[in-house]
């Protein structure tokens, strides 16, 4: 290498603003298809098709992603990072909730929050619910799609 390209090399090396790698973690819960029982709940950074494929196939397991974020540095580590925690929640994990999303499947259903993170990009909390009434289902809605269960401000 000639002093010229070293030069340049060096050169363009102080200038490149430092690179950070990201990945996107998962916090999956994963269900035995034949059992019909879940089974664990799971953070990687496994999508969950990706995980039902690659752990004992897709007609044996399923996975629901119930939160997904973020993280930023070694893609290689072994542990991801921490899910971030909410901003100012509007709900807190376990309080009931109304769906207020207006023409939507899930309007007016009553579910129970189970998660609540906040979303860099969506510059917003984000919040994972349970509707038991209709068969476990489980959805994601931002927080200005949910109102408190029992309140008047949703018209029936």
């Amino acid at each position: 290498m000639g002093k010229k390209t070293f030069f340049c090399f060096v050169l363009v090396c102080l200038f490149i603003p430092s690179l950070q790698a990201e990945y996107r973690a998962y916090w999956l819960e994963i269900y035995d298809v034949l059992d019909k029982t879940k089974s664990e709940s799971v953070t990687g950074n496994w999508d969950p098709y990706n995980y039902s494929v690659n752990h004992g196939g897709y007609q044996r397991t399923r996975a629901i992603m119930k939160a997904t974020w973020m993280c930023h540095g070694p893609t290689t580590a072994n542990e991801v990072c921490p899910m971030p925690t909410a901003l100012d929640p509007k709900f807190k994990v376990g309080q009931k909730i109304t769906v207020a999303l207006n023409k939507h499947t899930t309007y007016l259903w009553t579910g129970k929050i189970e998660v609540v993170l906040w979303r860099e990009e969506y510059n917003c909390n984000v919040y994972g619910v349970r509707f038991f009434d209709q068969g476990v289902f489980y959805s994601t809605y931002f927080e200005g799609d949910l109102i408190d269960f029992g309140s008047p401000s949703v018209a029936k």
